[in-house]
């Protein structure tokens, strides 16, 4: 069953959780974990990939925009795309959507993000109840 797990932080800095996707993102890759980013928008992806390029000076993570008809997409152990459903299946979904995409139940493991702004507060609690419905265990992690 997929794992579900939220991270919440106390900054009302919505840029804080691309910023902590992509220090998830580096953990994922130094422990060999597929990982898929849902973002809202093409533009999101866009900010997303540039900073996954600048967010940390000694760190490198391999990382593609996903495109369905990509031929090289299986050599980026991080794939960022919206609108779009992988084709394979990857360990870990960050959803940093407002929506949970339909196929989120395809990975091992699944990752909200929230700061402390009350409109991304609202739609965590909806995310954390459809999660709790259907009958997932949910973990939530505090990030100061």
């Amino acid at each position: 069953m997929t794992s579900i797990d939220f991270y919440i932080s106390e900054s009302p800095d919505t840029g804080i959780c691309n910023m902590l996707a992509c220090r998830l993102s580096e953990k994922a890759c130094q422990t060999r974990t597929s990982t898929f980013i849902h973002t809202q928008t093409e533009e999101h992806s866009q900010q997303l990939d540039k900073l996954l390029w600048s967010f940390k000076q000694q760190s490198f993570i391999p990382h593609k925009i996903y495109h369905q008809d990509d031929t090289d997409k299986h050599l980026h152990p991080v794939l960022i795309g919206h609108n779009v459903e992988p084709e394979t299946n990857l360990d870990l979904l960050i959803n940093l959507d407002n929506e949970i995409p339909d196929f989120y139940s395809r990975f091992n493991r699944v990752i909200e993000i929230v700061s402390n702004n009350e409109h991304q507060r609202e739609r965590s609690r909806q995310h954390y109840k459809f999660y709790k419905d259907r009958g997932y265990i949910i973990n939530t992690h505090t990030i100061k």
